[in-house]
C-alpha cells in the first residue's frame, strides 16, 4: 500500500501487511456464515504451525464434564498440548500448552466458547501467556446470527506487556445473505486514543470478488492521512489494487497500482508506488515479485524520477537449501552498471543453532567485507549471538559477542574492534 511516509512507521507496514492478507481473505471468508467464532489469537496460536495430530484421552470426568487430550506436532519441531473440556452446559474450555522442539514450554493458550441457542449468539474468549504466566494478548468475540440470515461478528483484541495494555484492536463485521459483507476496524494505543480507524465494504459476483475501503490514521485526535482502496480479485486469481493515499490536509501525495496473478508453479506481482508533492509526481518505483511453490523468491525494483527516467534499480533473489537458504542482491546504477551486491548464507542445525555468512562486493566483483555469525541458545534459553567481520584483505577488524535472556535482558556484551590504518584496537564489555 502506498505508504504516507510522514505519518506510517514500521509498526504501520507490518500491520498493513496483515491488513492485505485478511482482505485477500475476504471474498471467501466461510466463518461469518457457519458461526464458527474460533479465529484471531486463540485458533492461530493454539495450532498455526500444526502438521499431524495424536489423540491420546477422551472421557468424562466425575462432573459429568467430557474431556480429551491431544497432541499436535509443529513444522518447527515443537508439541501443543490441548486439553479439551466440554462442561454440561455446553461450555467448550480448549487449554493448550506449547513447547518448543527441545521441550521447552514456551506458553499456553486458553480459548473458551459458550453457546447461547436462544439469541443466536457463539462468545470465545482467548487468553494467551507466555512461558512464565503473564498475559500477552486476549480476545473477545461474539458473533450472532440475525433472523434475515446475517451474521454480526465483533472482536476485540488486546496486547499486553508486563500487565498494561499496549494496543487495542475492535473489528465488526457484518456479513449478509446476499454476499456484502461490511467490516469496521478501530485501533487505539496504550493511553485508549485511536489511532486509526478503516472502513472496508465488499461483495462477490459472478465475475469474483470486489471491495471498497478507506483507512484514517490519527494522532492527538487529529487526521493525519488516509488510505483509499478499490480491490478486484477476479475468479481465476487475478487481483489488481488502486490506493490513492493522501495527508491530513485531503493533498495527495502517493498513490499505487498492483496487479498479480497466479502462475504454473507460484504468483507474480507487480507493485508500483508514485510519490507526489504538490499536485507533481516527484518520483516512482516499480517492484515486480516472483515467488515459486518451491520457496525460490525474485525481486526486482525499479526507481524513475518525476520524468520516468531510471535512476537506479536492484535485484534480490532468495533460493532454499536443504539446511537454510542463500540470498543474493544486486544493485545498479540509472545505466545498468552494477555498484555492489551482497551474498547471504544461512544454515540451520538439529539443535537449534544457525550460522550467517555475508559476503559484501562493490561493482567490480571486489570483496570490501565478510562476516561470519553463530546464533545458539544454552539450556536455560538464552540467545548467544557471535559476529567476526574482516575486511576485503581478510582481515579481522570487529569481534562480538552477545547473550540475550529469555525476558530480553542482555546479560552480556563484548565488541573488539581493530583500526587497521592505525593500528588502534578498541574494546568494550558490559556488564
Amino acid at each position: 500500500m502506498t505508504k504516507d511516509r510522514s505519518s506510517k512507521d514500521d509498526a504501520n507496514k507490518d500491520r498493513d501487511k496483515d491488513k492485505d492478507k485478511d482482505r485477500s481473505m475476504r471474498g471467501t471468508d466461510t466463518r461469518m456464515s457457519g458461526g464458527d467464532s474460533s479465529h484471531g489469537p486463540s485458533s492461530s496460536d493454539a495450532g498455526k504451525h500444526g502438521t499431524s495430530s495424536d489423540s491420546s484421552y477422551s472421557g468424562y470426568n466425575g462432573a459429568g464434564e467430557y474431556s480429551s487430550k491431544s497432541e499436535t506436532k509443529t513444522a518447527d519441531g515443537g508439541t501443543d498440548k490441548t486439553t479439551t473440556t466440554v462442561k454440561q452446559d455446553g461450555t467448550v474450555v480448549a487449554a493448550t500448552d506449547h513447547y518448543d522442539a527441545d521441550g521447552k514450554f514456551t506458553g499456553s493458550t486458553t480459548v473458551t466458547t459458550t453457546t447461547d441457542a436462544s439469541r443466536g449468539t457463539v462468545t470465545t474468549d482467548s487468553v494467551n501467556k507466555d512461558a512464565n504466566g503473564k498475559v500477552t494478548s486476549t480476545e473477545h468475540d461474539v458473533a450472532q446470527r440475525a433472523s434475515d440470515g446475517s451474521w454480526t461478528d465483533t472482536r476485540t483484541e488486546k496486547d499486553y506487556k508486563d500487565g498494561q495494555v499496549t494496543g487495542t484492536q475492535t473489528t465488526t463485521t457484518t456479513a449478509r445473505p446476499d454476499g456484502t459483507r461490511t467490516v469496521d476496524t478501530v485501533r487505539e494505543n496504550a493511553n485508549g486514543k485511536v489511532t486509526s480507524t478503516e472502513h472496508a465494504v465488499s461483495h462477490q459476483d459472478k465475475n469474483g470478488w470486489h471491495e471498497q475501503s478507506t483507512e484514517t490514521r490519527y494522532h492527538d485526535g487529529k487526521v493525519t492521512g488516509t488510505d483509499k482502496t478499490t480491490t478486484t480479485v477476479t475468479n481465476d486469481g487475478r487481483r489488481t489494487e488502486d490506493t490513492v493515499t493522501k495527508d491530513g490536509h485531503g493533498k495527495v501525495n502517493g498513490k499505487e497500482h498492483v496487479e498479480s496473478h497466479p502462475t504454473a508453479d507460484g504468483r507474480v506481482e507487480t507493485r508500483t508506488e508514485t510519490f507526489i508533492h504538490n499536485g507533481h509526481k516527484t518520483a516512482s518505483e516499480t517492484k515486480t515479485t516472483t515467488d515459486h511453490n518451491d520457496g525460490r523468491h525474485a525481486e526486482t525494483t525499479v526507481r524513475k524520477d518525476a520524468h520516468d527516467h531510471v535512476t537506479g534499480s536492484s535485484e534480490t533473489t532468495r533460493t532454499p537449501t536443504p539446511d537454510g537458504q542463500s540470498v543474493v542482491n544486486t544493485t545498479r546504477d540509472a545505466t545498468g552498471k552494477d555498484t555492489g551486491s551482497t551474498t547471504l548464507t544461512e544454515h540451520r542445525r538439529p539443535d537449534g543453532s544457525r550460522t550467517l555468512d555475508v559476503t559484501r562486493k562493490d561493482g567490480s566483483g571486489a570483496v570490501v567485507e565478510t562476516s561470519h555469525t553463530v546464533e545458539r541458545h544454552s539450556g536455560d534459553g538464552t540467545k548467544m549471538t557471535d559476529v567476526t567481520t574482516k575486511d576485503g584483505q581478510g582481515r579481522v577488524t570487529d569481534m562480538t559477542s552477545k547473550w540475550v535472556a529469555p525476558n530480553g535482558a542482555v546479560t552480556f556484551d563484548w565488541h573488539l574492534s581493530k583500526d587497521w590504518n592505525t593500528g588502534k584496537v578498541t574494546e568494550t564489555r558490559s556488564p
